[in-house]
């Protein structure tokens, strides 16, 4: 079994979630506003995610709008709305993969909704939201593009991924997990990506006497490509001459999936250590491949006693048919930033 190791970093937020809220006084004041996408009867938000052209072949927009929806869905049914109308997410926008500052810009011009959840591995088009203020709601996986930008909401704080201010996870699972030559593996057109891989290369260092006896990154690369499609065996063969024994991903669970299978083929004996990518049914689709490893997810375990939000979470998005996973839990938390945001705006 994958384990499931819970952190909060230094620079991550302590908070372990919140129930759901029933700060709704005034909630139902109908008053005429004046303002794109609210009308008489709704207030609608666009959502752009990847649907198309997604090398790691996961379920982005769909999940991505199913969370933000299905919360949607419980704030209409339990507590009729906010201020006399309905939330919906009413326009849906793929970006391509490669055209998320395009869409961006589509939907400012188009001027129709009053929001927009987001969810990039390339946030090119963030900043135009920020531009015109307009409220963007985000999956956190990209502090470069969220940081100074006042309009901008993550389901976590962004990391602080900048040298100096240290990841401690990483340092801790290799303690813990006994194997003390660390492998890092990033992208080379994602700066998340390339800051992360940095980060936890150069974490070691600082923690090596906590970690254990010769304890030291042996390996860096920070510039492939997305889906790996020179293939995983260069790297693994990299790792293996300079005797990695973990393996810290700063990619998507997808192209850790080819590493460690690569490193199977290989007879490399190494775990993993994915920053993200808690999907149940994906887990089980890769079958036996991160046995051994740990995998850090924001947000309590599904396999743990669920508290009220969750429950409320299942509950709803069982009935919009869509599936358990990262990525809708993380449309679920951005709508309810987004509900509580009119909430202490006011009617």
């Amino acid at each position: 079994m994958v384990g499931l190791a819970l952190f909060a970093s230094a620079c991550s937020s302590d908070d372990e979630g919140s129930e759901p809220t029933d700060t709704t006084s005034g909630s139902a004041e109908k008053v005429a506003v004046d303002a794109p996408g609210v009308t008489d009867t709704e207030i609608r938000y666009s959502v752009l995610a990847t649907a198309s052209n997604d090398p790691s072949g996961q379920c982005g927009l769909p999940c991505f709008a199913t969370g933000v929806q299905a919360y949607f869905d419980y704030v209409n049914t339990e507590k009729g709305g906010i201020y006399g109308r309905q939330l919906v997410a009413a326009d849906l926008v793929d970006d391509e993969f490669g055209k998320n500052q395009e869409k961006a810009l589509d939907i400012i011009a188009a001027d129709n909704t009053f929001g927009t959840f987001a969810s990039s591995s390339v946030p090119s088009g963030f900043q135009a939201f920020a531009d015109e203020a307009i409220p963007l709601y985000v999956w956190a996986s990209n502090p470069v593009a969220m940081r100074g930008k006042a309009s901008i909401f993550g389901d976590a704080r962004p990391r602080c991924l900048e040298v100096g201010c240290w990841d401690r996870a990483v340092p801790y699972l290799m303690k813990i997990s006994g194997r003390h030559k660390l492998a890092v593996v990033g992208y080379g057109v994602a700066q998340a990506s390339k800051d992360c891989g940095q980060n936890q290369a150069q974490s070691v260092g600082q923690f090596a006497e906590q970690i254990g006896a010769g304890a030291e990154t042996v390996y860096l690369n920070d510039e492939l490509l997305f889906g790996m499609p020179n293939g995983a065996a260069p790297e693994v063969t990299a790792m293996k001459n300079a005797g990695a024994d973990v393996f810290a991903s700063c990619m998507l669970s997808s192209d850790t999936k080819t590493v460690m299978q690569e490193a199977k083929r290989q007879g490399l004996d190494i775990i993993p250590l994915l920053p993200s990518g808690y999907d149940d049914a994906e887990l089980a689709a890769y079958g036996d491949i991160f046995d051994g490893g740990y995998l850090r997810s924001p947000f309590r375990s599904f396999q743990a006693d669920l508290n009220a939000a969750q429950e409320k979470y299942n509950e709803y998005v069982a009935k919009s048919g869509g599936k358990t996973s990262e990525l809708t839990f993380t449309g679920w938390v951005n709508a309810s930033l987004a509900y509580e945001g009119l909430l202490l705006a006011g009617p």
